[in-house]
């Protein structure tokens, strides 16, 4: 999975199950790759938080 693949899709985590835009994505040399999920919260204010690939579903 690269960003070029995923920006701008809708995705949910499967650990919290917050669903939203992926926004961002960074590769590491050593560690996992991540991507910064976009959503928003109870009160509807915009939050995001950086997960790793391999929690993400793509959804659109």
């Amino acid at each position: 999975m690269d960003f070029q693949e995923v920006k701008g899709k809708k995705a949910k985590d499967s650990v919290t199950g917050l669903e939203g835009k992926i926004t961002g994505y960074t590769q590491y040399l050593h560690g996992v790759d991540l991507v910064l999920l976009e959503y928003l919260d109870q009160e509807k204010n915009i939050k995001s938080e950086w997960m790793a690939v391999s929690r993400i579903n793509i959804l659109s």
